[in-house]
């Protein structure tokens, strides 16, 4: 053997690998006390399920391997024994007779034991036809974990499996190589990430890629993972050395665990009810007397095809052919999307009035005073509250100007308080006492390319400038705020949230109709609707003193499951999503109820204002268990159950 080739190490292998359990069992997973390891001279036969592996047909050297190997003792889930994941997606292969993978078998005797000769192909690597080659840990995808005790070599029965780590080698590792390079990448916190279990939800370890998925939220879960363990200081540094903090890193892990549990729960039952939807929908365009389609009818025609034709030849000729008029429709399309949006119609009074019974009707739930909307004079607000010279300098159309001149405002509250006009948007004040209007603010600053920076468009590229005819009634700066754009030209409304915006952006210059186009009055007569039936909650903060983060609450897109966590934030997830028999978005719309809504005249407000206040403290702090985590870390020596 070459000295830069791969060797066997039946003691390397077995210490690596035990490394590599004691970095998982420090992490928060399986406890240390979980890990069993042999006695120096291995697992004796009583011990080890010899019998299965002779059934198995593996050689002395791989059942040597195995005799000197730790195991993971198994999670008991109910009436089962689930083995722990010790890869990504790869669950470990217990050899050992107590609680193993072959107890059940091996236990019948040679009855049981046969049935390991003639296993099926989901479990071939089992016994796979080199007797040295031994199958660690199995995939829920079919790929298998191998090591061949005649190289030492570890790989996976897939070409495609690659552990879902970041491996950057040019070479087949061996196995005790291997385990030390995840050790270390498990104590880097990057690559590696542990879930405990929790309840009946399995424990999971995230890879470089979370459930092998692309998905752009399902990435922003698995960092928000990364974070809990670098914030109690999973992560060490030798220029900044901290704690780690394992018992309350644990318990903000279950934590996180348990919303994405109850994530899961809702994801169902909205597709239980999206089915429903879908089961009821009948085809507007079929003949109401034609005869029903049966399956065969949906078979093609021509069903008999001649066993030499080549249906993926002609499937890629066909494509050939049509992907340049696909390509064309594309850009058809987009060319449509960017030239010729829908006119709906614009009318100012109908806007103004839309937008002032909004107003007056967050003002008379348990959300702002009625006192702090401002509310124009008939004919519209005067030139000494109005800025209109400013208004033009900033490339405001004579259109865009008349609307924001008869629109009502909110004014300042005696607090330093941000009132949400709608969900994750905040309104803006187009009046001289509000900056960039007020009188001593630079004039030279006003001009239409400074949009973003003065807080007034959500897009920072100076060549997405909105056009005249265009203005933000609202919008919060940063990735997940929500703007409120209106088009006075088209009568159009579009809601941009550049956190949905994609990689590749065909309209660059004209960002905003990657949006719906919406119509303006009959989309807010929705949003009043919908926040009169409390499907949107209007949520007063629990310091009424000081009222800085008011929200208006709606359940998120429960399509996304586990992975709408990533864009909920951690104050609002406690709101947003079911936790330990609470649901703060569900409670309070019982308390609103309760306290006589929508009945205005049996509506008790202040009352309800208070209890929606206790509320938020007990959901969003969860202050009966002195969890003050949504804004600053919990202290050291504080003691969380495991």
């Amino acid at each position: 053997m070459e000295d830069n080739e791969p060797g066997y190490d039946r003691d390397a292998i077995a210490s690596s690998l035990t490394r590599y359990y004691h970095q998982l069992a420090r992490a928060c997973y399986f406890s240390p006390t979980d890990i069993q390891s042999p006695p120096p001279e291995g697992w004796s036969d009583a011990e080890l399920d010899v019998d299965a592996l002779r059934a198995l047909q593996r050689s002395d050297k791989a059942t040597d391997l195995l005799r000197h190997i730790p195991y993971i003792r198994p999670l008991r889930n109910g009436q089962s024994l689930v083995q722990w994941p010790i890869l990504v997606g790869m669950k470990a292969i217990r050899y050992l007779r107590g609680d193993g993978d072959f107890e059940e078998r091996s236990s019948r005797g040679e009855q049981g034991l046969s049935e390991l000769l003639s296993i099926g192909a989901g479990e071939a690597y089992l016994r796979s036809k080199d007797p040295d080659i031994v199958a660690l840990g199995r995939h829920s995808g079919g790929a298998w974990c191998l090591i061949d005790c005649e190289t030492g070599v570890l790989t996976s029965s897939s070409e495609y499996h690659t552990f879902n780590i970041n491996w950057d080698k040019d070479f087949d590792p061996t196995a005790d190589f291997f385990f030390d390079d995840m050790t270390a990448q498990l104590a880097v916190g990057i690559d590696l990430l542990p879930l405990p279990p929790v309840d009946d939800r399995e424990p999971e370890i995230l890879g470089s890629s979370y459930s092998g998925s692309g998905d752009r939220h399902a990435q922003d879960l698995r960092r928000r993972v990364e974070g809990i363990y670098d914030t109690f200081g999973w992560r060490q540094n030798d220029s900044n050395p901290r704690p780690w903090r394992r018992k309350e890193c644990y318990a903000k892990l279950k934590r996180l665990v348990i919303l994405m549990r109850e994530a899961e729960k809702k994801r169902l039952e909205w597709e239980e009810i999206d089915e429903g939807v879908d089961n009821d929908y009948e085809d507007s365009n079929r003949d109401p007397d034609s005869e029903p389609e049966s399956s065969d009818d949906l078979e093609v025609e021509g069903a008999e095809v001649p066993e030499d034709h080549d249906v993926e030849m002609e499937a890629t000729e066909k494509l050939d052919e049509e992907l340049p008029k696909l390509i064309a429709d594309q850009e058809e399309d987009i060319e449509e999307m960017e030239h010729e949006p829908p006119n709906y119609g614009y009318d100012r009074d109908a806007v103004v009035d839309v937008f002032t019974r909004y107003y007056q009707l967050l003002s008379r739930m348990a959300y702002f005073p009625p006192t702090l909307v401002d509310y124009p004079p008939e004919g519209g607000w005067t030139d000494d509250r109005f800025p209109v010279e400013k208004l033009r300098r900033l490339g405001y159309s004579e259109t865009v100007i008349d609307l924001l001149r008869h629109l009502p405002y909110l004014g300042d509250y005696e607090h330093d308080c941000e009132w949400e006009l709608f969900h994750g948007s905040r309104p803006i004040r187009y009046l001289r006492d509000s900056r960039p209007f007020k009188q001593n603010f630079d004039t030279t600053k006003l001009y239409r390319q400074r949009l973003f920076k003065l807080k007034l468009s959500p897009y920072k590229d100076r060549e997405a400038l909105l056009p005249a005819e265009m203005v933000a009634l609202s919008g919060i700066p940063g990735l997940f705020g929500h703007w409120y754009l209106i088009d006075t030209e088209r009568g159009s409304l579009y809601v941009e949230t550049l956190s949905d915006r994609k990689d590749y952006d065909p309209l660059g210059s004209r960002p905003w109709l990657m949006n719906k186009p919406l119509p303006i009055v009959p989309h807010l007569e929705e949003i009043i609707s919908k926040t009169r039936s409390l499907e949107f909650v209007p949520i007063p903060h629990e310091d009424l003193e000081v009222n800085l983060f008011p929200h208006i609450w709606i359940e998120p897109d429960w399509s996304l499951g586990p992975n709408v966590l990533a864009r909920v934030g951690g104050i609002h997830e406690r709101m947003l999503i079911p936790f330990e028999g609470r649901w703060g978005i569900g409670d309070a719309r019982n308390m609103y109820r309760e306290f006589g809504w929508p009945d205005l005249e049996k509506f008790r407000r202040e009352e309800c204002i208070e209890a929606l206040a206790e509320l938020y403290a007990e959901t969003v702090y969860d202050r009966s268990h002195g969890d003050y985590e949504a804004y600053e870390e919990a202290d050291d020596d504080v003691e969380i159950e495991e």
